[in-house]
């Protein structure tokens, strides 16, 4: 079949805490709600047995005097984030994270792993930002989520939702 529309009748995956607004024809909007840096001296160790993530911090929120509206500021490198929304994904579907064109034109591009058949959690993804900074504000949409069918030949059997508790 193709692709499939996460909010459509065809899918049986979910979106979590979804926004009307966030409905596009062909994906859903994904919205920024966390910012990471990485520690500069933390390298990430990955083995077929075993992977170290590489330490991680919250990345702070500057305020907007008159309107109390919080925003990132992003100068260039590269950004581990988390959506404010949350996905399960149904066994013959997987999905991925795009840019929305808007950051795209402007040197910022979002990139996620793929989302296998039987992934119950978080939006997770990555921002790199190129060619100098940018402010953005918590709440609003930067990527995309794209969803297709996938022949599963078994679910997910990750660890990347129970890595969260780094983030706490």
């Amino acid at each position: 079949m193709g692709m499939i529309h996460i909010t459509g009748n065809v899918t049986r995956s979910r979106i979590g805490n979804m926004m009307v607004d966030g409905i596009q024809p062909n994906a859903y909007d994904i919205r920024l709600n966390a910012v990471y840096g990485f520690a500069d001296d933390s390298p990430m160790i990955l083995t077929e047995q075993s992977k170290t993530h590489r330490e991680t911090f919250p990345w702070p929120v500057t305020v907007h005097a008159d309107t109390g509206e919080e925003f990132f500021v992003l100068p260039p490198g590269v950004y581990d984030c988390l959506a404010e929304e949350n996905i399960t994904v149904a066994e013959g579907e997987a999905g991925f994270i795009i840019t929305r064109s808007s950051l795209n034109r402007n040197g910022v591009t979002a990139h996620s792993g793929l989302y296998d058949s039987g992934y119950d959690g978080p939006v997770g993804f990555i921002l790199k930002v190129e060619g100098g900074p940018v402010r953005i504000a918590r709440g609003t949409r930067v990527a995309q989520l794209l969803m297709f069918d996938a022949e599963t030949l078994h679910s997910y059997d990750g660890d990347y939702n129970q890595q969260f508790s780094r983030y706490e």
